[in-house]
């Protein structure tokens, strides 16, 4: 993590954004990205907006938690810039937990230093957890200047490691453990995941569900022991053997998985995704309970191309 205080400035914090779209958000806080430069830059506000969008529409950085994140790496760039802004109906930033962004961070860096946005990124999730989430933020501190002091209050653990809490992603779906496996592959195909968590009614983590569990139990004993198909290749199993009781529940197959807790960090979680070969990893706080989670596309997502 980095210390923000010192780029922090009322000029950059907008806290009632007025345009309604993705797009114009984007260009608000260029406005006050540019408008606080030292004089003599060279970018103007088309050419920004050219790498930041360009940049948005490789993948969307709406975050999750009611935070975006839109960023680029402008070579030449010089010191990293941020401005914030609040809109408190939200934007549609398509995130990953489809809620909208109600906190956009516009940061912006030199290319020659390609961490800085992911280290200023991990911070500003700190500050938000630290003050009980978007949604208790923006309706306890509702000017710049009360946002300002929050954030001069806000001291940063000097420690510059990447950990779990800060490359989290909301899970899209879970499961209970008596729902329906039903329902379990319904979610799997609207939401396209192979693997879902699986929690109690308190939304602690008990285990997950993937649709390699479901097609074990479905498949008939003979198929699990065959070597090849190919001599029974013109027979459909899921048409004529594969079945599944209306009456099955999660719990019936779901299987118990280790968790990581949020402060793992990246070298536990690369180890975890690569030599211990776990496709997801679910993230829980000292409870228990599910948080998010971690696989190996994140660490693309968040790291590599971030």
């Amino acid at each position: 993590m980095i210390d923000l205080q010192r780029f922090m400035k009322k000029s950059i914090i907008i806290s009632d954004l007025k345009a309604d779209t993705k797009e114009g958000v984007i260009k608000e806080l260029i406005n006050a990205v540019i408008s606080s430069r030292k004089e003599g830059s060279t970018f103007t506000r088309e050419d920004v907006f050219s790498e930041v969008y360009g940049r948005e529409n490789m993948s969307s950085t709406g975050i999750g938690f009611g935070i975006a994140i839109p960023h680029a790496r402008i070579q030449g760039w010089g010191e990293f810039s941020l401005a914030i802004g609040v809109k408190r109906t939200g934007i549609d930033f398509n995130s990953s937990d489809n809620h909208p962004a109600k906190i956009v961070c516009l940061m912006i860096s030199s290319a020659e230093e390609p961490y800085v946005i992911l280290q200023a990124t991990a911070t500003l999730l700190n500050f938000f957890e630290s003050n009980k989430g978007v949604e208790h933020f923006i309706g306890e501190y509702s000017d710049s200047l009360a946002i300002l002091k929050k954030f001069h209050e806000f001291r940063v653990d000097s420690d510059d490691l990447i950990l779990a809490k800060d490359i989290i992603r909301p899970v899209q779906a879970q499961v209970l453990l008596d729902d329906p496996v039903e329902k379990a592959t319904r979610l799997m195909h609207f939401k396209r995941a192979d693997v879902l968590p699986v929690v109690d009614e308190k939304n602690k983590l008990c285990g997950q569900i993937s649709c390699s569990d479901i097609f074990q139990y479905g498949m008939p004993d003979f198929f699990k022991n065959l070597n090849t198909v190919s001599f029974v290749r013109h027979i459909d199993p899921f048409e004529k053997y594969f079945r599944i009781q209306r009456d099955l529940k999660v719990k019936h197959l779901y299987q118990p998985v280790q968790p990581i807790s949020q402060d793992k960090t990246l070298l536990e979680i690369i180890f975890a995704l690569t030599v211990k070969k776990n496709n997801k990893l679910f993230v829980v706080n000292d409870q228990g309970e599910l948080l998010g989670a971690i696989d190996r596309f994140t660490i693309i997502d968040k790291i590599l191309i971030f």
